[in-house]
């Protein structure tokens, strides 16, 4: 984070300005110690800002001033999740003294602490991939670049390049749509934040590295100044927000008079099978922001229309049965009615973009003789039920021809375009346009990330 950032924000709580005080610069960038404000003192740890309520953050800032910084990190690491929580609903339950629990959950967060640090800090040389684990979350991260709420994005990339001046990523997760929006849209300032600070972590060693990492908690007032954002984006994660109403006005505030709010992948109410989270009807989404102009979509038209069509149309007026059969929904916001139009050829910028071509990890790979196999492999049942298009769209075997299988190296494809032929060009954007190609960051994927 860049030290003039600080002079967009204010503290979320006291709404006081922030300002640094003992703090760690490193090519102008902000990267270790703590901030403050007239309230309270917020810690910094490698680039990332936790502006954080809870007590852990004056922990944090003893140990950076201790010079204790793994431990610390360690301690981020493990502790914004739910074990405090339940710790101390199992300490109610059985009785034990507030002093008793808070010793034993603090040599608990010690070891802890210790244990994430060393796994983090050893394992971050190796691929994104094969660094996550087997569980759930993990496989979801590794196959998010499949997922359809993830598509949903592409088509608005047009409309973003007119909105690219400074823009915030809230509750980006892992990054990878900020990785999307940092290598096709290239805004001048990109703020990702997050209420994880694992999240953000895995965000800034791997997926997007030139941006500004807040570790905040969207339930509060946002720490930003009126009116600084040209773009706000935010893709499946307004629905688990419980403040919603809040939320929106202070998006409203925080985003410029002509700009940009994006709310991809929002759960509906009425959709019940997969209506998790603090899900509204599309009226009901639509009805939360008083300030700004917004329209509600139906995901699966804007995804197959960019998919198959190649173009995105934001005049149209979809019916109120139309939005109510839609297992997700997008919301447009914009005070300058000019954005509200069709948008044709939006493959084209996706296309001319072939930074870090890869097998789509979510194929496994089978090296023949002179061609190779790819097939689909499913994270779980639940993905393939929440992704409808993904396994409609997403071919479940490919074969890769010999000139393109030559050049696949593990599973990274390297050539040299500009002695590549018409049709190796023609391959490389098919298998584009189907998502068995994909950018990723760099070391997202080793020859070992398959199932």
């Amino acid at each position: 984070m860049k030290q003039e950032f600080l002079k967009l924000m204010k503290c979320p709580y006291c709404d006081s300005n922030l300002y640094s005080e003992k703090i760690y610069i490193e090519n102008d960038e902000l990267i270790e110690g703590h901030i403050a404000c007239e309230c309270s003192k917020y810690p910094l740890l490698e680039g990332i800002l936790i502006l954080s309520a809870s007590p852990l953050k004056d922990r944090l800032v003893q140990l950076i001033k201790k010079r204790r910084s793994k431990e610390a990190i360690g301690l981020a690491l493990t502790r914004f999740s739910n074990i405090a929580d339940n710790l101390s609903k199992i300490a109610g339950f059985t009785g034990l003294g507030r002093r008793i629990f808070e010793t034993f959950l603090w040599q608990f967060e010690k070891l802890n602490a210790k244990i994430c640090y060393r796994k983090f800090s050893n394992g971050i040389s190796r691929p994104f991939c094969d660094f996550l684990g087997k569980g759930d979350f993990d496989n979801y991260l590794k196959d998010r670049f499949s997922a359809e709420s993830l598509w949903s994005l592409y088509p608005f990339i047009q409309v973003l390049n007119g909105h690219s001046g400074r823009l915030l990523d809230l509750s980006c997760g892992a990054g990878h749509s900020s990785f999307i929006l940092s290598t096709n849209i290239k805004p001048e300032e990109l703020f990702c934040a997050d209420y994880s600070f694992r999240n953000l972590f895995l965000a800034k060693k791997y997926v997007v590295r030139d941006a500004a990492f807040l570790c905040i908690d969207a339930n509060y007032p946002l720490p930003f100044l009126d009116g600084i954002f040209d773009c706000i984006l935010m893709l499946d994660a307004f629905h688990s927000i419980q403040s919603r109403a809040s939320l929106a006005r202070e998006m409203e505030r925080v985003i410029s008079p002509q700009g940009l709010l994006l709310l991809l992948h929002e759960h509906s109410s009425l959709y019940r099978d997969f209506a998790y989270g603090h899900t509204l009807p599309p009226l009901g989404w639509s009805r939360l922001f008083k300030r700004l102009p917004v329209k509600v979509l139906p995901e699966k038209s804007v995804v197959e229309d960019f998919i198959l069509k190649d173009k995105l149309d934001l005049g149209r007026n979809y019916s109120a049965t139309n939005l109510n059969n839609s297992m997700a929904l997008t919301i447009l916001g914009s005070r300058d009615s000019s954005v509200f139009r069709i948008y044709k050829n939006s493959w084209s910028s996706i296309l001319t973009n072939k930074y870090n071509l890869t097998i789509n990890p979510i194929y496994s790979i089978e090296y023949e003789s002179d061609y190779i196999l790819l097939e689909r492999n499913f994270p779980s049942d639940y993905f393939r039920r929440e992704y409808p298009l993904t396994e409609k769209y997403l071919p479940e075997k490919c074969i890769i021809g010999s000139n393109l299988a030559r050049a696949i190296k593990g599973r990274r494809l390297e050539i040299d375009y500009s002695n590549a032929s018409e049709k190796d060009l023609h391959d490389i954007e098919r298998l584009m346009k189907n998502f068995v190609i994909i950018s990723v960051p760099s070391n997202y994927c080793g020859p070992t990330s398959s199932k």
